[in-house]
């Protein structure tokens, strides 16, 4: 009956939000000016319409323009511009609008001018990063091709306070401001255009699931953010922001490379009207260089081990994002396979077999403006996940497990005066159907079930937040109450305040707490390996930091410094008599930390980026966790173009940590530095552009090693990263 009710909850919601079409009608004559969101200057001879209705103007050599439409159009909804994107639009009346654009393609624009563009991850409003309410990062289009990433993994990894781990069974596990993850990242939140999307079974989601040829943007939020995103956004959000070009836009990338590597992609863009769409399909493959795991010679399960290993990947996705009026439809649709160390590492247990995840997030989103003060919020969203994997050498037998979510989501902003708004919203969720099963492959029978009487687990939240802004001040207070049907009520709040010193300088003062309900996998799991507890009690954070933001002409700078309270940590415990493993609950964890970001842009031809953090734990019980965290890690970039050609290198390194506690063996500290050579070709009379990179990735031939924190096995002291060595891989990106 509770999960009938639950269901047709969101059944309402959806019709709810469907319904919403406004039929009024009113006689009006429309007016407005047009502003150039960066340099402030009008925008002069630029169509302008208003949606669903076919008429159209064009502003005048002032910016303005001035419509006369018929009486049914009572709401005003501005069609997309050529070349341009809606940044920001201020009704000064009922009849008159300030509309602030910007161009589409920001690869041109200077830092001062890029800094200018609003974000979405940090509230319900878009902001620069200069006013925003948290601490938020960037990584832009730019810097992906400078640096030609090959991955959401790695242009996170540029990101300070961000690291990307590895373990037994994940690839690409990120970790921010040094609170470890288990096998999975379930700390920090993975959104695509603002839809949250993670699995209910272990509670992460798959980075490799979009290719950066679809990629705008990655937004990055740090710190604790549950009353925006509620219970994943433990320890910030990535917010992947897709491209979205001009009609008929079509990008294809190709790539290929030693050691066995190859990978083709394309998108293309579709604009009429009130109708966008972007639609992309991608697919990959990697195989690597043979290499030895020197940690795991001597560490024998059943008298096997895995010594020579060999990391093969094959990946796919297709994308859809289409906006017509007030909707926006989302779908992404992967498939991700990759050879795994297999379960405790061995090859008994499976190391060497594919692992395979496959997935798909369908969303709709509805954004419509009430009225000139009441803005309406609306998101559906279907999350799906499956996984299977090998737990024997021949694969005769394997683990299987499945689970999705459905959310709904209601937010309201209502401007209260020029200088006050209101936001309150309703998420409602309900994560179903997990399964975790041991499976005969070769008689398609199920030998276990691996989550012990386990239900569904249902969420509802609702959060409020004012919002005060003036000149000098920007100020905010927001409150979150969730219900998990397992662990209860929760309550989390943030208070943010940022004083605008200028245009391009701010101080923000910025407390929030966050907090983490126990995944299916940590209340329910029944396996000889490791076992779920039901008595587990949410992870909860608060957190204070003191951040400066400047970003003037050639300079950007962001440092801040923050303290961090980590309570009810869950982490997986092996008692000293051997596994099974459990989940438990940790005492607090306290840790403190500074990050400074530099982004610098001498000339058109000559920028690079220098990130520093430092982190460490204060106690005896925080040593646990940041005995195996780098105190310092240094990352860094620099681009230098020559006519058409150009050339970049980045780096990172990080300082000495201790690795397996039970051998207390010190892992020194590590560098790895990449190499990049590339050519710009036009052709065609400008309507076709070739942009030619080679890099070398891993120059240094770094292993990249992290400690085993997670299982302490003996003999095992850490595992390579990237232990097998360089890679040379050529990128052909042609945009027509």
């Amino acid at each position: 009956m509770k999960n009938q009710s639950f269901k047709l909850f969101i059944a309402l919601l959806f019709a709810f939000f469907i319904g919403l079409l406004d039929v009024s009608s009113q006689n009006r004559n429309i007016t407005g000016k047009l502003i150039n969101a960066i340099d402030g200057k009008i925008i002069p001879e630029l169509k302008i319409g208003i949606k669903g209705s076919g008429f159209n103007g064009i502003s005048n050599n002032f910016g303005e323009f001035n419509m006369n439409i018929p009486d049914s159009i009572q709401k005003i909804e501005f069609n997309e511009f050529p070349d341009m994107e809606i940044l920001e639009i201020k009704a000064v009346d009922e009849n008159t609008y300030q509309i602030y654009l910007s161009p589409s393609d920001l690869i041109e624009l200077s830092f001062e001018d890029l800094f200018k563009i609003k974000v979405n991850v940090s509230s319900t409003k878009s902001e620069s990063v200069f006013h925003t309410p948290s601490s938020v990062s960037i990584v832009d289009r730019e810097m992906l091709n400078q640096y030609n990433f090959l991955s959401v993994a790695e242009m996170l990894r540029t990101v300070v306070g961000f690291d990307i781990y590895q373990t037994n069974l994940d690839d690409n596990v990120a970790t921010a401001r040094g609170i470890l993850q288990n096998y999975y990242a379930n700390k920090i939140l993975v959104m695509i255009e603002n839809i949250p999307t993670y699995q209910p079974i272990y509670g992460n989601t798959n980075l490799d699931r979009l290719d950066v040829n679809d990629i705008e943007r990655i937004e990055v939020l740090k710190g604790p953010a549950s009353v925006l995103y509620g219970s994943n956004a433990f320890l910030g959000v990535v917010n992947i922001i897709l491209r979205k070009g001009k009609d008929g836009d079509v990008n294809v990338r190709l790539a290929t490379g030693y050691h066995r590597l190859g990978s083709a992609g394309a998108n293309v863009t579709f604009n009429k009207n009130d109708f966008s769409m972007f639609i992309s399909g991608n697919s990959s493959y990697e195989i690597q260089k043979p290499y030895e795991l020197t940690g795991k010679r001597q560490d024998l399960y059943q008298g096997d081990s895995v010594i020579n290993f060999q990391r093969e990947v094959k990946s796919s996705n297709f994308n859809v994002l289409s906006t017509y009026k007030s909707f926006t439809f989302l779908l992404n649709n992967y498939e991700y396979q990759h050879t795994f160390f297999g379960i405790n590492p061995s090859f008994l247990s499976g190391a060497g077999k594919p692992m395979t995840d496959r997935g798909s997030l369908l969303a709709i989103k509805y954004r419509k403006a009430l009225n000139e003060k009441t803005n309406l919020l609306a998101d559906l969203a279907f999350d799906y996940f499956k996984r299977d994997y090998a737990s024997n050498q021949d694969g005769s037998t394997a683990l299987m497990l499945s689970g999705n979510r459905i959310v709904g989501t209601i937010k309201l902003n209502y401007q209260i005066s020029q200088s006050l708004d209101l936001d309150v919203g309703l998420d409602v969720e309900q994560r179903m159907n997990g399964k975790h099963v041991s499976v005969d492959v070769l008689h398609d029978q199920i030998l276990k079930q691996n989550l012990k009487n386990a239900g569904d687990i249902n969420e509802i939240s609702s959060f409020a937040q004012l919002h005060y802004k003036s000149r000098i001040f920007n100020l905010l207070g927001g409150f979150r109450y969730t219900n998990n049907s397992f662990s209860g009520d929760n309550y989390s709040g943030r208070i943010s305040t940022v004083v605008n010193f200028s245009e391009y300088n701010s101080l923000k003062l910025i407390f929030g707490q966050s907090f983490r309900a126990p995944t299916m996998l940590e209340l329910f799991f029944d396996h000889p390996t490791v076992v779920g507890n039901l008595n587990l009690k949410p992870e909860q954070a608060n957190s204070v930091e003191l951040a400066y933001v400047h970003g003037k002409k050639k300079l950007y700078i962001q440092m801040l410094g923050y303290y961090q309270n980590i309570e009810h940590l869950i982490q997986r415990y092996t008692p000293p008599t051997g596994p099974p493993s459990m989940y438990q609950n940790l005492h607090s964890i306290k840790g403190y930390g500074f990050e400074f970001e530099a982004k610098y842009q001498l000339t058109k031809e000559l920028n690079g980026f220098f990130n520093y953090n430092f982190m460490d734990g204060l106690g005896e019980d925080s040593k646990l966790n940041y005995q195996h965290v780098p105190k310092h890690t240094f990352k860094a970039g620099l681009n230098k173009s020559f006519g058409n050609f150009f050339a970049s290198v980045n780096g990172y390194a990080v300082s000495s940590v201790l690795g397996n506690p039970k051998l207390n063996i010190p892992i020194d500290g590590q560098f790895m530095m990449d190499g990049h050579l590339g050519f710009n070709q036009t052709l065609r009379g400008k309507k076709l552009t070739l942009r030619h990179t080679i890099s070398a990735k891993n120059v240094t031939a770094s292993q990249m090693l992290i400690p085993e924190y997670i299982r302490q096995t003996d003999n095992i002291n850490s595992q390579e990263t990237t232990g097998f060595g360089r890679r040379f891989i050529y990128t052909l990106a042609i945009l027509f």
